[in-house]
């Protein structure tokens, strides 16, 4: 069945309800029912509602004042607003049959996932073949708006658009087009990015929930999984996609608990590359608070604070005008290496613009220009100085111009 021929199956299936006699339901439909423990809806255009409920990792909702009141703001540097009660939340995920959109591209799994009373609860609704979009978007209008947030893993970049594209091919307007959409992979690669392998939802769960799969299917392999079952009605690989889409659901529940803890205590994470890209992200924010305890935690697993993260406290100092705490640590910085420099042009801009000390500002820029010309002797030296160099003989002429 081509792309022209689809459109018009589903255009004529969503102008008029298929009369289908339930009797007439397909075998694997049923079996997949009888696994599950499943709800047959619309039984002239079947769909199946498969419901489960799991409770929530009791170490995730420990340590935590409110642990299902998330608060992401640390880690949402770009809007600021990413707080929300986790029962205010529908989670979702969609398994289709195609990894790269575009309008021939149908979801046929589409799972949901909510929290109360510390118990995840899982809908997946199951499409057996096309046609069946309809029905089941009109169950969805009605249940979706019932919360305030939709939470997904890189849903903003695929599942949604798609989402929205096949509800407007069903002449359905999507009922949550305007609710308030977190997608968790941003979050996380602000956390892990240089942690973990990768940043997908697999490396999380391996690493970061202690969750490993078994017989998982790859999510390359689940557009032919679903096409081979329309060819043959076997329902093997059905129950693994399904699994694999349950799975994605809970973990997303639960990433969103342990980002929440990262969030408001960061200082306890245990990782280095965690913490070093935390304490980035206070520094962006200009948290000064944040970033010492971020430090402190640092400090007390390595023992040293690196020169790159001494040299962001003291842009930060600067940034909130105390200059004692920030010229302190450039003179700590002028004897290590790759930040001697920047450490050396801090101070002697520090000593011409805040403290008119133009003779001490002077020293600092004659010291920088020694520093250049040993490593020049020594063969150390490389093109990234040459603007060092410039931007010191240009201090150095205003200077003895400003004594003179």
């Amino acid at each position: 069945m081509d792309i022209k021929e689809k459109l018009s199956y589903y255009k004529s299936k969503s102008s008029q309800k298929v009369t289908q006699p339930e009797s007439h339901i397909p075998a694997s439909i049923k079996a997949l029912a009888k696994e599950y423990k499943a709800e047959i809806c619309e039984p002239g255009a079947p769909y199946l509602k498969i419901s489960r409920t799991i409770e929530i990792n009791a170490d995730l909702l420990s340590n935590i004042n409110h642990p299902l009141y998330i608060n992401l703001n640390f880690l949402d540097i770009n809007s600021q607003n990413a707080t929300f009660q986790m029962d205010e939340c529908v989670f979702f995920d969609l398994e289709t049959t195609g990894l790269m959109g575009g309008s021939g591209t149908f979801a046929f799994l589409l799972g949901f996932a909510t929290v109360s009373n510390n118990q995840i609860k899982v809908d997946q609704y199951f499409l057996p073949d096309f046609g069946r979009e309809y029905y089941l978007f009109k169950e969805l209008n009605e249940f979706i708006p019932l919360y305030k947030n939709l939470i997904s893993y890189n849903g903003k970049s695929y599942d949604f658009p798609l989402l929205k594209s096949r509800y407007i091919m069903n002449h359905i307007e999507p009922a949550f087009d305007k609710m308030v959409h977190h997608d968790l992979l941003h979050f996380a690669r602000r956390v892990w990015k240089d942690a973990l392998p990768a940043c997908d939802l697999i490396s999380i769960e391996d690493h970061v929930l202690n969750r490993h799969r078994d017989n998982d299917i790859p999510g390359w392999m689940i557009p032919q999984a679903y096409f081979d079952f329309l060819n043959t009605g076997i329902i093997h690989e059905l129950i693994r996609i399904i699994q694999h889409n349950y799975l994605d659901l809970v973990s997303l529940a639960e990433l969103t608990l342990v980002l929440n803890r990262i969030s408001n205590q960061p200082e306890k994470e245990i990782n280095l590359l965690v913490l070093n890209r935390l304490a980035g992200l206070a520094a962006q924010q200009d948290d000064i608070q944040k970033y010492d305890q971020i430090c402190a935690a640092i400090e007390n697993i390595a023992g040293r604070i690196s020169p790159a993260l001494l040299m962001d406290k003291s842009m930060l100092h600067k940034r909130i005008n105390d200059w004692h705490m920030a010229s302190q640590i450039w003179e700590k910085l002028t004897e290590s290496g790759d930040y001697t420099f920047p450490a050396l042009e801090e101070l002697a801009k520090y000593y011409e613009h805040q403290k008119k000390d133009f003779k001490t500002a002077l020293e600092f820029s004659s010291r920088a220009l020694k520093a250049l010309e040993l490593l020049d002797q020594l063969d150390s030296y490389n093109p990234s100085h040459d603007e060092y160099m410039q931007k010191f003989n240009h201090r150095m002429k205003r200077l003895r111009s400003k004594l003179s």
